[in-house]
């Protein structure tokens, strides 16, 4: 079972980064905190609502962030979860979930824009408090993560070669 989960998560994660090969990327750096688009409390909320999806069903999560849509792989035979569309930081993000064999989300991801994990984990210190764990410094390759709890889930921060994400499970 574990390995199966394990087997679905390497799975996704390729998937998501062979999408993004070959496509042009620009650098994009967080807008100014002051931006009026930019709600800590709409931030706060979206984060509780992504980690009130832990556990959930594709029906009951169809529910939340506005429904989203239903993404499969296989042909359409297996449901790997739900992908919506927010707005997180006063950027457009596009919370996606990863459903377990069971088909309950066990896991919520977020790309972000920037490129500076440390103006995220700054905004993020400011609304959930210090971090609960760190990375013991940048792994083998080139990534490191913070962690923060919230709705008794796990929020991370994870850093690679310059691409920022956050991972609620």
């Amino acid at each position: 079972m574990k390995r199966e989960l394990a087997y679905l998560a390497l799975i996704t994660l390729a998937v998501c980064l062979t999408a993004s090969c070959g496509v042009e990327t620009a650098e994009v750096s967080l807008p100014p905190e002051s931006a009026a688009s930019h709600e800590p409390d709409g931030d706060l909320a979206l984060l509780y609502d992504c980690a009130a999806l832990i556990g959930m069903d594709d029906a009951e999560s169809a529910g939340m962030l506005g429904g989203g849509e239903q993404n499969y792989a296989a042909g359409g035979e297996i449901l790997i979860g739900r992908i919506y569309s927010a707005e997180l930081f006063g950027e457009e993000v596009a919370p996606s979930t990863s459903c377990g064999p069971d088909g309950l989300v066990d896991s919520v991801s977020i790309y972000l824009s920037g490129t500076d994990a440390a103006a995220y984990a700054e905004r993020l210190c400011a609304l959930l408090g210090e971090p609960t764990g760190q990375s013991g410094g940048v792994s083998e390759g080139g990534g490191s993560w913070t962690e923060w709890i919230i709705g008794g889930a796990r929020l991370r921060l994870h850093e690679s070669l310059g691409l920022c994400s956050l991972e609620i499970s």
